[in-house]
């Protein structure tokens, strides 16, 4: 900033500490100003965008009505896997396409097409 634009900052900040202002300002530079916490930005995904529906694909791709599926979990968490696939059928067949349950024990989802 030039010594114009920190004079005209200092005062903002000067009125806005006046009225009892809560706030919190980020400059260009980076710098924090105020006693609000600032949000940070979102956390990192742990996968990539598509990656655990992409692999589920490979488990339900070409299941025929009625037919039933067991997914492996592999690396991933058992309701991301779940929620692939329910969302994997929701999207190429519709709301309701498809029942799922997650099996613990042997650490897979069992995929149903009812529609």
């Amino acid at each position: 900033m030039n010594s114009f634009e920190k004079t005209t900052f200092n005062r903002a900040l000067n009125i806005l500490t006046a009225l009892k202002c809560q706030y919190a300002i980020i400059t260009p530079s980076g710098d924090k100003h105020g006693g609000l916490r600032v949000a940070s930005d979102k956390p990192e995904p742990e996968y990539e965008y598509g990656e655990v529906t992409k692999y589920v694909e490979g488990f339900i791709k070409n299941m025929p009505v009625g037919g039933v599926a067991t997914v492996e979990v592999g690396k991933y968490p058992i309701d991301r896997v779940q929620g692939a696939c329910l969302n994997w059928f929701h999207k190429r067949h519709g709301a309701g396409s498809a029942t799922t349950n997650r099996n613990k024990q042997t650490n897979t989802v069992n995929v149903m097409r009812i529609a």
